[in-house]
């Protein structure tokens, strides 16, 4: 190491050297951003063992909410959601298998509301 190197402070240093993770992504295509979202969620999961709510912060304490992973999604569903029947489930399988029975949500709201319109004009 140099006399001259050595007598640069640190900080001095690491401000002119430091990599701008922000920046950076700026410049990203979107597909870019989603692959380092996946990679660093990973990572985030490994962390903290996959089995807890992850809650996300910004760096001044803002809390952006929380991550759940599947692990911990699939713990939680058990403990808290009521159980299905078989035949329920099987319903619902059936109604997956087949999306093409099913009408768009916007068509239902619609539908209702036509029919609440109906129900107000009517005279008691």
């Amino acid at each position: 190491m140099s006399t001259m190197a050595a007598s640069v402070p640190k900080a001095s240093r690491m401000e002119s050297t430091r990599f701008d993770p922000v920046g950076f992504l700026e410049h990203l295509e979107p597909e870019d951003k989603e692959e380092i979202l996946v990679a660093l969620l990973r990572e985030l999961i490994a962390f903290h063992g996959g089995s807890g709510l992850i809650p996300i912060e910004t760096p001044e304490g803002e809390s952006l909410g929380h991550f759940v992973p599947p692990e911990a999604a699939a713990t939680r569903a058990a403990t808290s959601l009521p159980a299905v029947s078989t035949d329920r489930e099987a319903e619902l399988a059936r109604r997956i298998s087949t999306p093409g029975a099913v009408i768009p949500a916007q068509t239902l709201i619609s539908e209702f509301r036509a029919r609440a319109d109906s129900l107000q004009t009517r005279s008691p």
